[in-house]
């Protein structure tokens, strides 16, 4: 399989994911999402239920796909992942994007930083520098600009996959800025994405 062909399967599975939310999914409740470390409502068990996705904040249950193991699943604020410790990646982002969370008034962090939770499996910078590499976001920063919170998290490393210079500042950023009319047009979409 050539890198084309890897894209356009790439491409499709993200866009088919997006697709299916914009029918299935319900609107948007204000404010937010994602839970913290501090947040009590959103305890996480200790024996998570695969199944039920327990491990994750009840407003991410049905939407996120199944972990494998729920130790590697990452709550930040505005979106969650789970990371995967072989490939040093992220199996699968899911967050929300709103309507009414869509904002353009905090500005662009582009300070790529590890997550410290994840000790020595966490991505580095100075591995994409020299590599030909682009550090392509999973969840946008463009999505995350309601709040300083949101936009700092997307830019931990474990939120960025290495992308090809032109794929990541050409159809990858056509199909965010695409996703971005769906949840202008339909109020509010889950969008789950991750790399092949």
């Amino acid at each position: 399989m050539n890198k084309r062909q890897a894209w356009f399967i790439f491409l499709s599975f993200t866009l088919l994911l997006v697709v299916l939310s914009v029918w299935l999914l319900p609107a948007c409740a204000p404010g937010r999402v994602a839970a913290t470390a501090d947040d009590s409502t959103y305890a996480i068990p200790s024996l998570p239920d695969f199944a039920g996705r327990s491990y994750l904040p009840e407003a991410y249950r049905f939407a996120a796909p199944e972990a494998a193991i729920s130790d590697y699943v990452l709550d930040y604020q505005g979106f969650v992942l789970e990371f995967d410790t072989a490939s040093r990646n992220a199996r699968w982002v899911c967050y929300l994007l709103c309507e009414a969370n869509r904002g353009d008034g905090v500005e662009r962090a582009s300070n790529f930083r590890m997550d410290r939770r994840l000790g020595d499996y966490s991505p580095r910078d100075a591995a994409y520098r020299n590599s030909g590499y682009d550090r392509g976001h999973l969840a946008p920063a463009a999505d995350m600009s309601y709040s300083t919170e949101a936009m700092y998290d997307s830019f931990f490393l474990s939120n960025a996959s290495p992308q090809v210079p032109g794929f990541n500042r050409g159809i990858w950023k056509r199909l965010e800025e695409q996703v971005r009319s769906f949840a202008i047009e339909k109020d509010s979409i889950w969008i789950v994405t991750g790399p092949i």
